[in-house]
Protein backbone atom coordinates (compact mmCIF):
# COMPACT_ATOMS: atom_id res chain seq x y z
CA UNK A 1 0.00 0.00 0.00
CA UNK A 2 1.26 3.48 -0.89
CA UNK A 3 0.17 6.58 0.94
CA UNK A 4 0.83 10.05 -0.32
CA UNK A 5 -0.19 13.05 1.69
CA UNK A 6 -0.49 16.66 0.71
CA UNK A 7 -0.92 19.53 3.11
CA UNK A 8 -1.64 23.22 2.93
CA UNK A 9 -2.07 25.93 5.50
CA UNK A 10 -5.59 27.34 5.75
CA UNK A 11 -5.89 30.71 4.10
CA UNK A 12 -2.92 30.24 1.79
CA UNK A 13 -5.13 30.33 -1.31
CA UNK A 14 -4.23 26.81 -2.36
CA UNK A 15 -6.68 25.14 -4.72
CA UNK A 16 -6.86 21.72 -3.04
CA UNK A 17 -8.94 20.17 -5.81
CA UNK A 18 -6.31 21.15 -8.40
CA UNK A 19 -3.54 19.88 -6.15
CA UNK A 20 -5.33 16.57 -5.66
CA UNK A 21 -5.77 16.22 -9.42
CA UNK A 22 -2.07 16.93 -9.94
CA UNK A 23 -1.20 14.16 -7.47
CA UNK A 24 -3.59 11.75 -9.23
CA UNK A 25 -2.01 12.57 -12.60
CA UNK A 26 1.46 11.79 -11.25
CA UNK A 27 0.63 8.55 -9.46
CA UNK A 28 2.47 6.48 -12.04
CA UNK A 29 5.76 8.21 -11.23
CA UNK A 30 5.25 8.56 -7.49
CA UNK A 31 6.96 5.45 -6.21
CA UNK A 32 9.91 4.59 -4.06
CA UNK A 33 12.40 2.78 -6.26
CA UNK A 34 15.18 0.58 -4.88
CA UNK A 35 17.61 3.46 -5.57
CA UNK A 36 15.44 5.90 -3.62
CA UNK A 37 15.41 3.46 -0.71
CA UNK A 38 19.19 3.05 -0.92
CA UNK A 39 19.68 6.82 -0.82
CA UNK A 40 17.29 7.20 2.09
CA UNK A 41 19.24 4.50 3.93
CA UNK A 42 22.48 6.34 3.21
CA UNK A 43 20.99 9.58 4.54
CA UNK A 44 19.92 7.84 7.75
CA UNK A 45 23.42 6.42 8.13
CA UNK A 46 24.90 9.90 7.77
CA UNK A 47 22.52 11.26 10.38
CA UNK A 48 23.33 8.34 12.67
CA UNK A 49 27.08 8.81 12.29
CA UNK A 50 27.57 5.48 10.49
CA UNK A 51 28.51 7.08 7.17
CA UNK A 52 30.52 10.20 6.39
CA UNK A 53 28.61 12.99 4.67
CA UNK A 54 31.47 13.23 2.17
CA UNK A 55 30.85 9.62 1.12
CA UNK A 56 27.13 10.24 0.66
CA UNK A 57 27.88 13.42 -1.31
CA UNK A 58 30.17 11.44 -3.61
CA UNK A 59 27.50 8.76 -4.00
CA UNK A 60 25.03 11.43 -5.09
CA UNK A 61 27.52 13.00 -7.49
CA UNK A 62 28.30 9.61 -9.04
CA UNK A 63 24.61 9.11 -9.81
CA UNK A 64 24.53 12.22 -11.99
CA UNK A 65 21.12 13.60 -12.94
CA UNK A 66 19.05 10.61 -11.84
CA UNK A 67 15.54 11.46 -10.73
CA UNK A 68 16.00 9.81 -7.35
CA UNK A 69 19.27 11.56 -6.46
CA UNK A 70 18.22 15.08 -7.45
CA UNK A 71 16.19 15.92 -4.30
CA UNK A 72 18.84 14.56 -1.96
CA UNK A 73 21.62 16.91 -3.12
CA UNK A 74 20.11 20.22 -1.95
CA UNK A 75 18.78 18.56 1.19
CA UNK A 76 22.20 17.17 2.14
CA UNK A 77 23.88 20.52 1.41
CA UNK A 78 21.37 22.44 3.51
CA UNK A 79 21.71 19.95 6.35
CA UNK A 80 25.51 20.00 6.08
CA UNK A 81 25.57 23.79 6.33
CA UNK A 82 23.75 23.57 9.65
CA UNK A 83 26.21 20.95 10.93
CA UNK A 84 29.53 22.34 9.71
CA UNK A 85 30.74 22.44 13.30
CA UNK A 86 30.39 18.65 13.30
CA UNK A 87 30.99 17.63 9.66
CA UNK A 88 33.38 20.32 8.46
CA UNK A 89 32.85 22.71 5.57
CA UNK A 90 30.04 21.87 3.17
CA UNK A 91 31.06 21.29 -0.45
CA UNK A 92 30.24 23.72 -3.21
CA UNK A 93 27.55 22.52 -5.57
Amino acid sequence: MWIQEIAAKPGEGVNLAALQEQVRANLAVVAFSPLWNQLFDSLLKVLGGQKKPEDFWQELKDLGPTREAAPYRPYLLALWKTRQYEWGSAPQE
